[in-house]
């Protein structure tokens, strides 16, 4: 029974459910300031994923592309901007690169973001 224990504590991958929810902030130092933050929640059933930002409102719901015991790799759209976003599921490090603006432009910045996990009353 420990050792299932351990293994559910030391491999996050084992112990996640069908629905994540985890709350990311920007780890670049020019945002730390401001409080950005969001919130992602992943649907693993149904390989979408909520992003709520920390004004409260919904940018909309996007697909997953991938789930593997390591990485699970979505589509990040934003106001006014989208990428490939892929979420270490052991370290919850979450990165957005590969992005463009809505005039379909290149964007050459990535975004960093350390998360944790939320619990359903947290949501």
């Amino acid at each position: 029974m420990k050792t299932l224990l351990i293994l559910l504590l030391l491999i996050p991958s084992l112990s996640w459910g069908k629905e994540v929810a985890l709350k990311c902030d920007r780890a670049e130092e020019r945002f730390s300031e401001s409080g950005i933050n969001e919130t992602f929640i992943f649907d693993l059933k149904k390989k979408t994923l909520e992003n709520i930002l920390s004004d409260g409102a919904t940018v909309r719901n996007t697909s997953i592309i991938e789930i593997t015991n390591s990485l699970i790799k979505f589509k990040k759209e934003g106001y006014y901007t989208y990428g490939i976003g892929g979420l270490n599921r052991y370290t919850l490090e979450l990165t957005v690169t590969d992005r463009y603006n809505d005039e379909d432009k290149s964007i050459n910045t990535n975004i960093y973001y350390q998360c944790v996990l939320l619990s359903k009353k947290q949501l």
